[in-house]
């Protein structure tokens, strides 16, 4: 069971950690072990064990967990959100170059696989990728399709955020502002 006010891969990785400490290597590997192995029970373990592990300042193992839970969401709507919230995720500054281009590629593929029937919210996520990634045209495309399919009457203050991005950008590129305008109303 879990550990009353922390997950069990948490409680893993403080004793991984004591276990270091006093110089057991070899324990302190199986602990570390053990936190993954609890991570593959449920998405919501995966997540706690991302979450200890930033917490815990362990750079070198949080790329093995964001794998591990890369690896078991496949919806690509699902993808987006976990896309956008590994730009919240710190790096490593050796790590920036080969996880930029991983964001890219995975936001690309994941994009090709989007439908008529994607939610909005999807390609607001998305937007959010591209435009941490630099890549203004791709995070434009991305507003654009967002502002087309959100519901306005349901709108979150997320999606006034991206229609607001949305028309600063068309603004200071010159346009007519029209697409913007156009959801603002």
């Amino acid at each position: 069971g879990e550990v009353q006010g922390i997950g069990q891969a948490h409680a893993y990785l403080v004793l991984s950690d004591v276990a270091t400490q006093s110089g057991d290597t070899e324990r302190a590997r199986d602990y570390i072990e053990s936190a993954f192995e609890t991570a593959l029970e449920s998405p919501e373990h995966e997540r706690r064990l991302l979450a200890a592990l930033v917490e815990l300042d362990r750079p070198a193992l949080v790329q093995r967990a964001l794998e591990l839970r890369w690896s078991h969401v496949t919806d690509p709507v699902e993808r987006c959100a976990l896309l956008r919230d590994r730009l919240d995720i710190p790096m490593a500054p050796q790590e920036a170059h080969s996880t930029k281009e991983r964001l890219e590629r995975r936001a690309r593929e994941t994009w090709a696989r989007l439908n008529e029937s994607t939610p909005a919210v999807a390609f607001r996520n998305l937007a959010e990728v591209f435009d941490w990634l630099g890549d203004t045209t791709a995070a434009t495309q991305a507003l654009n399709t967002f502002a087309d399919r959100v519901d306005w009457a349901k709108a979150t203050p997320e999606d006034a955020a991206a229609l607001l991005r949305l028309a600063h950008r068309e603004l200071s590129e010159g346009c007519d502002f029209a697409i913007a305008h156009r959801h603002i109303e």
